[in-house]
């Protein structure tokens, strides 16, 4: 019985002292996030503009669902070269659908986005 609870000791502590290691690799600056996203967000601006005109143009159906799958690759390039999954970015989407305060704060980040390509 010692036995056994020496072991279940034993691996609740290395398990703690593992802990912190995990916690600290799985850990992201929120605010590079944010700022991740609205390039990601100023990326997707731009492609979905450029598709979209394409898409308006063609009167080929298969060719307008072929550009639609070209979209979403590329969507999914760009969002993915910011360093986000599209799981991430679509939840940043959905939390400033829910949360003005935080809308707002994205917003801003995606305006000075817009304004450094505008200027740069």
């Amino acid at each position: 019985m010692n036995r056994i609870l020496s072991r279940i000791i034993t691996l609740a502590v290395f398990g703690l002292l593992l802990a912190p290691v995990a916690i600290a690799q799985d850990a992201t600056d929120p605010d590079q996030t944010l700022t991740a996203f609205a390039q990601a967000y100023v990326d997707v601006e731009e492609i979905q503009a450029d598709y979209q005109a394409q898409i308006d143009q063609t009167e080929d159906v298969e060719e307008a669902e072929r550009l639609r799958a070209d979209l979403d690759t590329r969507i999914d390039g760009a969002i993915e070269a910011r360093g986000l999954t599209r799981a991430d970015y679509d939840d940043i989407v959905q939390r400033t659908q829910a949360d003005a305060e935080f809308s707002q704060r994205v917003m801003a980040l995606v305006d000075q986005e817009r304004s450094n390509r505008a200027s740069g």
